[in-house]
């Protein structure tokens, strides 16, 4: 997200940047974001067999899954440069597309619903409560706790982002975490905890809630497809020529067709040549009820 958000400061002159124009770079950013996490090279999408119609989703490999919650907590957490994007504070992909659903500057109410709907559902998900039990046995700490899914998310996505060096930020955090659920442990302690949470995330709780956030996801892509679609049909225009299906896209109102803001539209325009890769899908219901660290004790 920074990245693409450097690009663009260098690229974008001062006198394009009109509401109009900044959410074209925004959802622009969003897109390939999402297209980042959603694609059959990070993830396997298998139907079940029990003639229900769901499907399971699965990662090919650790890596892959790694790379999926360093990716999905750049979308939903990360901000970009308020400088960039117009806006009073950093702002995330998801905050994007929420700001697109309830103030849309281009596409049509419906369309905004539509999207403001998808990116709730995700928002909802992340923010909800759970209750996870975690043995530390490095620390000897056999901790229930009352967290939200967006902070267990960060602990997940920072570990296998950074190495232990520069987790001293999430050492902070997962001390302040423990302690508010009444584990006091000193924090020169907490990279051993690291190491017990990091197998409890990556090989238990985000497994399981993969094939759920996959869909989450995949609903939040066609969501931003369908409110580029009114755009798209209103700025696009087919040559006349010898040869069919040369097209170009009209610019915005007061937007010169030479310039770095109408690029940023024909990469916007040109995702909605074309539906999503991943057709819209239905996780496993099994796969959305509770992760085995959440299961009440017998």
């Amino acid at each position: 997200m920074r990245h693409h958000c450097m690009v663009i400061y260098h690229c974008l002159a001062m006198a394009d940047q009109t509401p109009e124009t900044l959410e074209v770079i925004g959802l622009s950013i969003a897109f390939e974001a999402l297209k980042s996490m959603i694609n059959r090279s990070m993830l396997d999408f298998l139907h079940l067999s029990d003639g229900s119609g769901e499907v399971e989703v699965r990662f090919k490999s650790t890596p892959q899954r790694d790379l999926f919650y360093i990716r999905l907590l750049d979308f939903a957490h990360e901000g970009g440069s308020r400088r960039l994007l117009g806006t009073l504070k950093d702002t995330s992909c998801l905050e994007i597309l929420e700001a697109a659903g309830s103030a849309p500057r281009l596409s049509t109410p419906e369309s905004a619903q539509d999207l403001a709907r998808a990116a709730a559902k995700l928002r909802t998900w992340l923010e909800h409560t759970v209750q996870p039990k975690f043995w530390l046995g490095e620390i000897n700490v056999n901790a229930k706790l009352s967290v939200t899914r967006l902070q267990l998310l960060k602990i997940a996505g920072n570990q296998a982002k950074h190495n232990m060096s520069r987790l001293t930020g999430v050492c902070e955090q997962v001390q302040r975490l423990l302690g508010d659920n009444g584990y006091d442990v000193p924090f020169d302690l907490m990279p051993f905890a690291l190491e017990d949470l990091r197998a409890h995330l990556g090989e238990n709780m985000f497994i399981y809630y993969g094939s759920w956030l996959a869909e989450l996801l995949n609903e939040l892509t066609w969501a931003l497809y369908r409110y580029v679609q009114p755009i798209y049909q209103r700025q696009i225009f087919f040559e006349e020529g010898p040869l069919q299906g040369f097209y170009r896209y009209e610019p915005l109102a007061g937007i010169d067709p030479k310039s770095p803001a109408h690029s940023w539209l024909y990469r916007l325009l040109n995702e909605a040549r074309c539906a999503p890769y991943i057709p819209s899908f239905r996780a496993s219901h099994y796969l959305k009820k509770k992760s085995g660290l959440e299961w009440e004790d017998v």
